[in-house]
């Protein structure tokens, strides 16, 4: 007979965004969009939030805060902290902290190995969790990241809590507009516990297709294929 495995549930979720707010005019004016404000308007776009001064991290950092305050979790009660990224320049401090937030050049190669998952779990204190980075997924990543949290907490019996965090920053001269999407910078949490009654994790579904990777050359294969692939993983 198997045992019965743990109900892990969704105890709480923060956002952080950036002060800036821009219309879509205004991002047509200054060159950020591809395609004319009016359509973009009509599939539900009316402005998204610009990080001028904000970095990835100090978004992620805002949103932890947020989270840590409003579940009122013991830091040495989470396990594992997962942080997860889209973009590789919310990878790595080096990058983050550049003017542009993408190229970057260090003196130090050491500089490379510095990580906001490892900044995130000392400034809150996490002492007893392992720090994960999650990344190559694309907008999944967050997905990814709870899925792994959810996983663990189901298999280590001594695993409580996981945080999962997600930070993204775009460079600050890059186009705001990604296959008929305007994509605002922001950061999320979310706080994983085992046997949690509320908001539970039933099922995950992953498809990846890593034929659409030059997605530059292939957009218009990738808008085909985003719907019935949806379809594929809700069935």
């Amino acid at each position: 007979m198997h045992p019965t495995l743990p109900t892990i549930g969704i105890a709480g979720v923060t956002y952080r965004l950036p002060s800036t707010a821009l219309l879509l005019d205004e991002l047509h004016a200054k060159g950020s969009l591809r395609s004319a404000p009016d359509m973009l308007a009509s599939f539900g776009f009316h402005q998204i939030h610009v990080a001028e001064s904000e970095s990835a991290l100090e978004l992620a950092m805002g949103a932890v805060g947020d989270l840590l305050e409003e579940t009122g979790v013991d830091p040495e009660e989470v396990g594992v902290v997962l942080y997860a990224g889209a973009l590789a320049s919310s990878s790595t401090l080096a990058a983050d902290s550049s003017p542009d937030g993408a190229a970057f050049h260090v003196s130090n190669v050491m500089d490379l190995f510095q990580y906001p998952v490892s900044r995130i779990q000392a400034e809150f204190g996490l002492t007893r969790a392992t720090a994960v980075g999650v990344d190559q997924q694309a907008c999944a990543s967050l997905f990814s990241a709870i899925r792994i949290g959810r996983d663990m907490l189901v298999a280590e019996p001594d695993l409580r809590a996981a945080l999962c965090v997600a930070a993204d920053r775009f460079p600050t001269h890059a186009s705001r507009e990604m296959i008929y999407n305007v994509i605002s910078d922001a950061a999320c949490a979310a706080l994983l516990r085992k046997d949690w009654p509320r908001d539970r994790i039933i099922a995950c579904g992953h498809v990846t297709k890593g034929a659409f990777w030059n997605i530059s050359e292939m957009e218009n294969e990738i808008i085909a294929a985003y719907f019935p692939t949806a379809r594929t993983v809700i069935h």
